[in-house]
């Protein structure tokens, strides 16, 4: 995916828990690209992510999130109706 949208012209930044992965794609993709480990259980760690994201690429047009489990209740409780 990431490289359909930068072949379409479009800036990604993208986190993972996975340093070996953040570092290919960091060597494969130059700024204004951002790629960044996150632990996304960390509140702290999230909120920075996002600022930096916001500082250096602006406000996203498109937020894809593939992974992960943020709130801890029940599926069916947090999505909207």
């Amino acid at each position: 995916m990431v490289d359909a949208f930068i072949t379409q012209g479009h800036r990604v930044s993208g986190c993972a828990r996975s340093a070996d992965k953040i570092a290919q794609l960091t060597q494969d993709y130059a700024p204004p690209h951002l790629f960044t480990v996150v632990d996304i259980s960390d509140d702290a760690s999230v909120s920075q992510w996002c600022q930096q994201v916001l500082s250096q690429n602006g406000v996203p047009d498109l937020v894809l999130n593939n992974a992960g489990v943020i709130n801890t209740e029940k599926f069916g409780s947090v999505v909207a109706p």
